[in-house]
């Protein structure tokens, strides 16, 4: 199981400066996620269960 949080501040940076601040949170998941893998994101306001296929 990897795990992996989208408030790391020198990721958070990173992602801005190279690929610029709207891609903070989608760059680092499109590293680290391939086809069939299940993402369960959790926030204060949201819950999101992805599995891989298109919305």
């Amino acid at each position: 199981m990897k795990t992996y949080s989208l408030y790391d501040n020198a990721v958070t940076t990173c992602m801005g400066n190279d690929y610029g601040y709207e891609y903070i949170f989608s760059k680092p998941l499109e590293f680290l996620l391939r086809e069939g893998d299940l993402l369960i994101a959790i926030s204060r306001s949201w819950i999101v269960l992805w599995n891989g296929m298109a919305w």
